[in-house]
């Protein structure tokens, strides 16, 4: 039989490609979706599916905060190993890879994780209402799963 985990025991961080690390605090929300598209191959003297190849893997990243650092800004305004306070004028996008780690609610259980090439097409920067905390969603894609295992 499996556990039950509880989210508040998930941490996030994202790494740039610039090695630099940037903790996500105050984690709201997070989803991450593998998928593929899948061709499925028909013939004309069958209804059936003859054959199946899978293409086109991605990992969806959804990420809902409230306690960021700048340095996330600034190293997506300033693309690959750099920093900036405006947009650089790259065709190169800054990549991050996010990991973190869940525990079951007895502690018994840890598992770890790992997303590597994850783009974010738009950054929050300003979206609040007066008098309450600020929350920033991002979304992304990543490029591989590349660690989905067991803490021993």
């Amino acid at each position: 039989m499996g556990d039950a985990y509880f989210a508040d025991e998930a941490t996030l961080s994202l790494e740039t490609s610039a090695g630099t690390t940037v903790d996500i605090a105050g984690l709201q929300d997070l989803t991450v979706i593998p998928s593929v598209a899948i061709e499925r191959l028909y013939t004309g003297d069958s209804i059936k599916i003859d054959a199946q190849k899978q293409h086109e893997f991605e990992v969806q990243v959804e990420i809902g905060f409230s306690k960021w650092d700048l340095s996330l800004v600034e190293e997506w305004l300033g693309g690959p190993g750099t920093t900036s306070t405006s947009m650089s004028d790259t065709n190169d996008p800054q990549k991050y890879t996010a990991t973190g780690e869940f525990t079951s609610v007895d502690g018994g259980t840890t598992y770890q994780w790992e997303i590597t090439g994850i783009t974010f097409e738009e950054m929050p920067i300003l979206d609040f209402s007066r008098g309450e905390f600020i929350q920033w969603d991002l979304s992304g894609t990543g490029e591989d799963l590349t660690d989905l295992s067991e803490v021993v």
